[in-house]
């Protein structure tokens, strides 16, 4: 993670909050992962999303993400 690249991943945010492996707060952890998503945008830095088996659509899915920014 370089200084203008910020990387986001939710088993590490889920990390923070639980166990890597806990499943039950997704909704919180997909929250915060597009929050800081944002913010690091809003900083001007290549983001980059690594989850693996993340659904475009959804709730938690990239489509959601993108919505979510470009309201910003």
């Amino acid at each position: 993670e370089g200084r203008n690249v910020l990387v986001i991943s939710p088993d590490a945010i889920r990390a923070e909050l639980t166990d890597v492996s806990d499943q039950s707060n997704n909704a919180l952890v997909f929250k915060l992962a597009h929050e800081r998503a944002a913010t690091g945008l809003r900083q001007g830095k290549l983001v980059v999303f690594d989850a693996t088996n993340t659904m475009q659509e959804g709730p938690f899915g990239r489509t959601a993400l993108i919505k979510k920014l470009k309201e910003m």
